[in-house]
């Protein structure tokens, strides 16, 4: 994966460096080839990694497996993004190899989702230096090397966060509600894709009802209702596409691990007989170093700049922030954190609000362009081999 790493870094600073263009045009033309160029990348570079990715191996063994998993049965935890890979299946023709075909159109869609959307962001705000700013740190975070083709449903969100979110953080500076329920309508579809993708969803919500209960003019009733609307979006784009699955597609929903919260304990291991595994305790020196590792990679670390921001948002940003690390701190990835990386790529959303509320500030984005470099290296560390499921098995 250094490849695809360091392709994406070398697009991050090139459109950093358009950042410092004083002509709008200069800087949307140089953003936009830059992020053509990673798009084309995406697209075509094969993405190298020496691991199992998650679960994929029994997703595609043979038709039988692929029925099983994607056909017959619809998992709720990622229910939308199978019945895509449903889709493609079905489009080139049901075959034996057609389910591993059907996972590379998968990452496809998803790497175009995702700089499609910075795009648009872009646009959206004419190429100002503060948004050509944020374009290079969202596309400098670690785990979005994975869009270069990874097989798997726990990264998928992502790809609409990265710009949702700092369309809803647009939302609340300049009171444009409209655009705060179409970043909920987006992050709710995010959560169809995967189930991690509510903390996205609910990180937003919560920004959005600090910043109206702090604020002396928009605390009134209208302005939760406000919030209801947005949260109301964001809970149709999640579960709006469920009677689809047994009245046209004839297939059961069931809960696969959506059911599950496999957390770390404090002090003790805690075996899990249904995984074979057995969970290493926060208070230990692999728990605190798998911990080091997901909160460097994440992005938590650039937490730490929000005492540089000048943004109102910045305390609804901190505050909504919290839950979500303490999330990460106790949530255990079951297969380890090298196998379960697709779902580390979606569990801190805040990162994408941090980076906007940085990207005012030069200075502070190259500092957090800094950060993320050494994410890059945190994240090539855990996907090496020996890294992998050192968490042991019973």
């Amino acid at each position: 994966m250094l490849n695809e790493s360091w392709t994406s870094l070398a697009a991050a600073v090139v459109v950093l460096a358009a950042s410092f263009v004083g002509r709008g045009d200069m800087r949307r033309l140089v953003s936009l080839v830059a992020l053509t160029g990673l798009l084309v990348a995406m697209l075509r570079m094969p993405l190298h990694v020496s691991i199992p990715e998650g679960d994929y191996r029994n997703y595609v063994d043979g038709r039988s497996g692929f029925r099983s998993y994607m056909v017959e049965q619809v998992t709720f935890e990622f229910h939308l993004s199978s019945q895509i890979v449903r889709g493609f299946d079905a489009a080139l023709g049901s075959t034996d190899s057609s389910p591993v075909a059907a996972f590379h159109w998968l990452s496809r869609l998803t790497a175009l989702v995702f700089v499609a959307g910075l795009v648009a962001l872009g646009f959206l705000e004419r190429w100002s230096e503060r948004v050509v700013r944020y374009l290079a740190l969202a596309v400098a975070v670690p785990t979005a090397a994975l869009f270069y083709g990874y097989h798997e449903f726990g990264y998928l969100p992502a790809a609409l966060e990265a710009t949702a979110i700092p369309l809803g953080l647009i939302a609340l500076e300049r009171q444009r509600w409209r655009l705060l329920a179409l970043s909920t309508a987006l992050l709710g579809i995010g959560s169809a894709l995967h189930g991690f993708g509510l903390i996205g969803l609910g990180f937003m919500l919560l920004v959005a009802l600090v910043h109206v209960l702090r604020d002396r003019k928009l605390a009134t009733r209208e302005g939760l209702l406000r919030v209801g609307n947005a949260a109301v979006y964001g809970i149709a784009g999640w579960v709006a596409w469920i009677p689809i699955y047994p009245i046209l597609l004839h297939s059961d929903l069931v809960a696969g691990h959506a059911d599950e919260a496999p957390l770390r304990p404090l002090f003790h291991p805690k075996p899990y007989p249904d995984y074979h595994r057995i969970a290493d305790p926060v208070f230990s020196s692999l728990g605190l170093r798998d911990i080091g590792y997901e909160l460097w990679i994440t992005g938590v670390v650039l937490l730490a700049l929000l005492v540089f921001v000048a943004s109102r948002l910045r305390v609804p940003v901190a505050l909504a922030a919290i839950p979500v690390v303490l999330f990460i701190v106790l949530w255990w990835p079951i297969q380890g954190i090298g196998e379960e990386v697709d779902l580390i790529a979606s569990v801190f959303p805040p990162l994408f609000a941090v980076a906007w509320l940085v990207a005012p500030s030069r200075r502070l984005t190259v500092l957090a362009l800094v950060l993320l470099v050494g994410g890059q290296w945190a994240l090539h560390h855990i996907l090496s081999p020996a890294f992998i499921d050192e968490g042991g098995e019973i």
